[in-house]
């Protein structure tokens, strides 16, 4: 039965990823990395989800970073079977994109599926929210890597990244120059996403049509026709735009449409759908390495059954609540901006051990325990200090109100 919105209290984290005896300094801990929701509404699966989207990407660029600095860890890959897996960790961005699109379409689905319990959806409110929620830290970030690249790292002339600065802070660095940001390489996707927030309230005035049947078939043939359209028009850098990745983020409203429907409310959780997550998450390494052009088609389906079994399936729904797990999740945008940051900075001590490990494997597996746990320290800081504060909705009152107190203190 359709519950009102998504459960207006917020829903508890699950406390089982945590002993039963905790310390304070635990709790605190948590709390202070515990992201901040913009409604009355939280669903912790979507955190969880985002962990599990994340850290092929963090492994994926770290294995990437100590074959490019480590001729010996370079020399020892050869075919490894290790490597071509952690080599498809990047499809993570395509998991983030599902998120997206579930996230982005609950409040208009609710709206249009329930149009007598929900008020109307302000546009303006809605991409006013956008840009004070992500712009921030995304500009912050841009500015701290240019200052880097320029000044510390001499990568660069500044005039020669100017430009570049400019067409990322304006997301257009994909359009521009066909290639991903200069700046800070993992920001390519970022374009991608805001092409789908602008998008995002007209793809679901699909939710007014009232035949679920039909609101189906919608959803499913619109990525091939905006695909068939982009050939027509000859849009290329295929992956780089929203035409190539439409898919996933339709993953996204399928889902929220299954949630608000069906599953939103109702605590059953079935073993057949753990069964039905697991088969389709080990079908998306299979499917990359196997068949890498054909499996376009069938991916946004594997990841549609994927998240399916964390929401539906006993075993995947604790899983993806559990509460460490669903505290770095939610802290993944900052985690996603400078991770690769962190991975240069770090990597240059850790990988001083490299001598230690024979063979690539485990060379891998010592890198990864060593720097995972620092990156993701370090970008919690960067969460703390340069992402939670823009969560909070009212943060532009906020800061005037600082500036203004502090310009009475210096008054008198």
């Amino acid at each position: 039965m359709p519950v009102d919105l998504v459960d207006r209290e917020v829903v508890e984290l699950d406390d089982r990823a945590v002993p039963e005896v905790r310390t304070g300094i635990v709790d605190r801990l948590l709390k202070k990395l515990s992201r901040v929701t913009s409604t009355g509404s939280y669903i912790p699966e979507i955190d969880g989800l985002r962990f599990f989207a994340i850290m092929p990407v963090i492994i994926f660029h770290l294995n990437g970073y100590i074959q490019k600095h480590s001729a010996s860890i370079a020399a020892s890959v050869h075919s490894n079977l290790l490597n071509d897996l952690i080599g498809v960790g990047n499809f993570g961005v395509q998991l983030f994109f599902a998120i997206s699109g579930f996230i982005l379409s609950m409040p208009f689905a609710m709206r249009h599926l329930f149009p007598g319990k929900n008020r109307p959806i302000s546009l303006k409110a809605y991409y006013l929210r956008r840009v004070t929620r992500l712009e921030p830290p995304y500009i912050i970030n841009l500015l701290v890597m240019f200052c880097l690249q320029v000044y510390v790292l001499h990568n660069y002339a500044a005039s020669y990244l100017l430009p570049h600065l400019a067409a990322s802070l304006f997301y257009v660095h994909n359009i521009i120059y066909r290639t991903a940001s200069l700046i800070n390489v993992p920001a390519w996707s970022l374009e991608v996403e805001v092409q789908f927030y602008i998008l995002a309230p007209l793809i679901a005035q699909v939710f007014r049509i009232r035949k679920r049947w039909l609101r189906m078939l919608v959803f499913v043939m619109l990525p091939p026709c905006v695909a068939m359209l982009a050939k027509i028009v000859g849009i290329t850098v295929w992956k780089m735009n929203i035409c190539g990745s439409l898919a996933y983020f339709i993953v996204g409203f399928v889902l929220a449409d299954l949630f608000l429907l069906n599953w939103n409310g109702e605590k059953v959780r079935r073993g057949r759908w753990d069964a039905v997550g697991m088969v389709a998450w080990a079908s998306m390494p299979v499917l990359l390495l196997t068949h890498p052009k054909w499996s376009v088609a069938v991916l946004p389906l594997s990841v549609f059954f994927a998240y399916w079994g964390m929401f539906r399936g006993s075993i995947l729904n604790r899983v993806a609540r559990q509460r460490w797990l669903v505290v770095i999740g939610g802290m993944c945008y900052s985690i996603y901006l400078y991770h690769c940051f962190f991975i240069g900075m770090f990597g240059r001590v850790t990988l001083k051990f490299a001598g230690l490990t024979p063979g690539y494997p485990a060379a891998i597996a010592l890198q990864t325990v060593l720097m995972v746990p620092i990156v993701l320290a370090a970008c919690a800081i960067m969460f703390v200090y340069f992402e939670k504060p823009f969560m909070y909705k009212d943060w532009p009152g906020r800061l005037a109100g600082f500036i203004t107190r502090a310009g009475k203190r210096r008054t008198f």
